[in-house]
């Protein structure tokens, strides 16, 4: 059974009762345009071809959360369209000024 937002609930009886516990995890993300992208990527970390394919432009919304998938704003949803590593969590804070939001 999932809870509404796609996540399958757990139970676990503690005293004789029943609990429901959410096994989904809150995720942070920064958000930021498809021009500061650039900024932040390191040579050879993405395909800058792959990404332009995916729809990826400088005005484009783009979302990064902490583990580093990059999400790209379409009309009705956030669409999976690459990832950075190493220490991308500082060059994203650093370049875009901002914290994880939730």
């Amino acid at each position: 059974m999932a809870n509404g937002n796609g996540a399958s609930p757990m139970a676990t009886r503690m005293g004789g009762r029943r609990f429901f516990f959410s096994t989904s995890v809150i995720m942070g993300f920064i958000e930021l345009t498809g021009k500061t992208l650039l900024d932040i990527v390191n040579e050879g970390e993405i395909d800058l071809g792959e990404l332009h394919a995916a729809g990826v432009r400088g005005d484009s919304i783009l979302r990064v959360n902490q583990y580093g998938e990059i999400e790209l704003r379409a009309k009705a949803d956030w669409r999976l369209v690459g990832g950075l590593i190493g220490n991308f969590e500082n060059r994203l804070r650093t370049m875009t000024g901002l914290e994880w939001a939730v």
